[in-house]
């Protein structure tokens, strides 16, 4: 198992599995982004967003979120050995879930009741006014907290 995100060999997991198709797509530029310091990146999507998602080249491996119970989802996830995670669209029971996973590092939204699984937090340009970035720029953010 990768020790730091700096080994060669580490992977990273991108969770956009919880808003739209738009905000799925949307993930990759972050994807794009972990390339330049992860060897592998890996999308965690919901099932209906697959198949777009195996399109993306900068996705690695695309796996689903199909509902199952949060411990049975973190155990496939801790068999991947994920260096770090972003979770993109974030619920309560996905910042639980990679934390369950024990992914060391895991970024995700700030301000929110479930913020506390995440152990790096990236605040939304939004919540502090910023109406002109574009959202793909936001979820760089993600990215950049890395």
């Amino acid at each position: 198992m990768p020790s730091t995100t700096d080994d060669a060999r580490a992977s990273a997991l991108v969770v956009c599995a919880g808003g739209g198709i738009g905000d799925s797509l949307l993930a990759s530029p972050a994807a794009r982004a972990l390339h330049e310091r992860f060897a592998r990146v890996d999308a965690l999507t919901l099932p209906g967003h697959r198949a777009a998602l195996e399109r993306v080249p900068d996705f690695d491996a695309v796996l689903t979120d199909d509902g199952e119970e949060e411990e049975r989802l973190a155990r496939r996830l801790a068999e991947r050995a994920y260096a770090a995670a972003i979770v993109t669209w974030a619920t309560a029971r996905v910042a639980r879930v990679a934390r369950r996973a024990r992914i060391p590092i895991r970024v995700g939204q700030a301000r929110r009741l479930y913020s506390g699984f995440f152990t790096r937090r990236v605040v939304v340009r939004s919540e502090r006014g910023d109406v002109s970035s574009h959202w793909t720029d936001v979820l760089l953010d993600y990215a950049r907290a890395l």
